[in-house]
């Protein structure tokens, strides 16, 4: 059984704020930050957020305040395996394009060394058209290098661009890969409010 589900806490006025996301490179710059990235705040969820997603069987929020991560997790039994949500304002895009998606395999290519993707397609997440990159790489810091490997998707859904990427070492890849798709399916913009959902705040009293 799945994990009870997580929405974004940050409400309408996001977590990327002040990213200037207006064109095709911004939006691919915005998405590309996310490679290595593990932890972040996540909130329960509650009314009137963007977005949920239900945790894998297993998998734990992890809190941490990290700059254009919404949402984190972590596999308890491979805590190097890590899945991550975050998103930016769509500034008018209805759909996550080819041009785009071109861009950000050329930004991964020149930005990231080692950087190689392993495979790529198109699918659909929450009825949205998502491009789905897989990739390795390596980390380094202090002469100690690390491979890593991950997959994406970024599509566009409401009023922003949101990727999910689902990152672990290339021995841990296959094992936990059936999570992340199970998180994706999990994915959904919930519906907004009927007007008159919620109560008016009372009249103020007369002096």
């Amino acid at each position: 059984m799945a994990g009870r589900p997580y929405s974004s806490p940050f409400g309408r006025n996001g977590r990327v704020a002040g990213s200037g996301i207006s064109r095709d490179k911004d939006i691919v710059k915005g998405a590309s930050i996310l490679l290595g990235v593990s932890l972040c705040a996540w909130g329960p969820a509650a009314a009137g957020l963007e977005y949920a997603i239900d945790p894998p069987a297993g998998w734990s929020v992890r809190e941490g305040a990290i700059p254009l991560v919404d949402l984190a997790m972590t596999c308890d039994a491979d805590p190097g395996t890590s899945i991550t949500v975050t998103k930016a304002p769509a500034e008018g895009a209805k759909e996550f394009s080819a041009a785009q998606a071109r861009e950000m395999k050329e930004m991964y290519a020149k930005g990231i060394p080692g950087y190689t993707v392993t495979a790529e397609g198109w699918r659909e997440v929450c009825g949205a058209r998502a491009f789905r990159l897989c990739g390795r790489y390596a980390l380094g810091a202090g002469g100690v290098r690390m491979e890593m490997q991950n997959a994406q998707v970024f599509f566009i859904a409401g009023k922003n661009l949101f990727t999910i990427t689902y990152t672990s070492t290339p021995g841990l890849f296959m094992k936990r890969l059936g999570d992340f798709e199970a998180a994706i399916d999990g994915f959904r913009i919930p519906a907004p409010e009927p007007p008159g959902a919620r109560p008016a705040p009372p009249a103020p009293r007369a002096p």
